[in-house]
């Protein structure tokens, strides 16, 4: 169990064009964890796991195990498509 103060509420983003016909809102959380607990996926979900998320020379950079991945900064990084 994660205690109520160590969570807050990054940021909030909206598009009226990122979904058609329906707006989007898109809410962004930040949690410090003294450890990683093991993950259990939710509802619809098949897999959860914990990434490395990092900002390098202006670029996003998304590490998980071996594999990296690097966002280019006109990329736009939306949490729901990684």
């Amino acid at each position: 169990q994660v205690p109520m103060n160590s969570t807050e509420q990054l940021a909030t983003f909206t598009d009226p064009k990122r979904v058609t016909g329906t707006r989007a809102l898109a809410l962004a959380y930040m949690t410090y964890l003294p450890s990683t607990p093991k993950l259990h996926p939710g509802y619809g979900a098949t897999d959860a796991q914990w990434f490395v998320l990092d900002k390098d020379q202006g670029n996003y950079v998304i590490t998980h195990d071996q594999q990296e991945i690097i966002l280019s900064p006109a990329g736009h990084l939306v949490f729901d498509h990684i």
